[in-house]
């Protein structure tokens, strides 16, 4: 999930499909978002992809903990835990499953970002102008 394409090791996963990244980045400029909006929405949803992607396989039990923390009996787990009091006395707020909840309202927080970022970019701006005005001229 999170491995790069040998070609192109300065992408970010979880994309691993170069023409996938391609069909992204050319698509958000056929819109019309310059190049640096375009970097900046890919970054922004391969960060939130990879985040839930990662919450998403942990919270069906996959072991994504380091391989000394998979070894420990329960009693140490509860010894290592009993140095924590913050995370003890929080234990119930944070196993509850709130990954829907979380999931929308992190997408609409990545909406709002990338709303802003195009709200600042002068070349999605021109293209929006320029599609307004052929909507009105009957051609769109």
């Amino acid at each position: 999930m999170a491995t790069r394409p040998p070609a192109a090791p300065w992408v970010r996963p979880p994309l691993r499909s170069l023409r996938w990244i391609e069909s992204f980045l050319s698509g958000l400029n056929g819109e019309g978002f310059s190049d640096a909006t375009a970097v900046y929405a890919y970054r922004a949803f391969t960060s939130f992809l990879l985040g839930h992607l990662l919450w998403e396989v942990a919270a069906h039990g996959a072991d994504i903990s380091t391989a000394d923390a998979s070894k420990a009996t329960p009693g140490q787990l509860a010894d290592l835990l009993a140095q924590y009091p913050t995370l003890r006395r929080l234990q119930p707020e944070l196993a509850q499953d709130n990954s829907r909840k979380e999931f929308e309202h992190s997408l609409a927080n990545l909406m709002r970002r990338l709303e802003a970022a195009v709200a600042k970019d002068e070349r999605y701006q021109q293209a929006g102008a320029t599609r307004r005005q052929a909507v009105a001229d009957g051609g769109g």
